[in-house]
């Protein structure tokens, strides 16, 4: 769910907030200013909310965007690791570089490959549960050294 936009209610008002991890306990964690505001400033803890899967991107643009992973080599030829976002309210269900699945571990919307030479012209195709595919070459996947975390 890394990366999509859910619309959640907590009887005040509806709000939406991007995925920024997966919590695989289950539940919904928010930051303290989105708690506030769903939740109309109750004391920390549990809540009951309806939560729905929006159809918006996160991110200001049109169309799947492939970016590489904060933090992660980028010019490694043996070694990448790129995600895609603004899929909407489709999930990702795989990703392959010239034609080798990526490693996937379920936390970040990432997927690892190893092997190479890994060059600029390889080209990323993610696939997404509707069926459907975004295929794009790895030199324009973003390059964002900068982790950006939402509340």
């Amino acid at each position: 769910m890394c990366g999509h936009v859910l619309t959640v209610d907590c009887g005040h008002g509806s709000l939406d907030v991007i995925v920024v991890n997966s919590n695989l306990g289950g539940g919904l964690d928010l930051y303290a200013s989105a708690w506030e505001q769903a939740t109309g400033n109750a004391p920390p803890g549990e809540t009951k909310c309806s939560v729905q899967l929006s159809g918006s991107n996160p991110i200001q643009g049109e169309g799947p965007r492939c970016y590489y992973a904060p933090d992660s080599e980028m010019d490694n030829a043996w070694f990448r690791m790129v995600g895609v976002f603004n899929v909407g309210a489709r999930m990702v269900t795989g990703a392959t570089l010239n034609g080798v699945a990526g490693a996937f571990n379920g936390v970040q919307p990432y997927f690892a490959f190893q092997g190479g030479p890994i060059g600029g012209d390889g080209q990323v195709v993610f696939s997404f549960n509707d069926g459907s595919t975004f295929a794009t070459l790895l030199r324009d996947c973003v390059r964002e050294q900068a982790k950006q975390m939402w509340s």
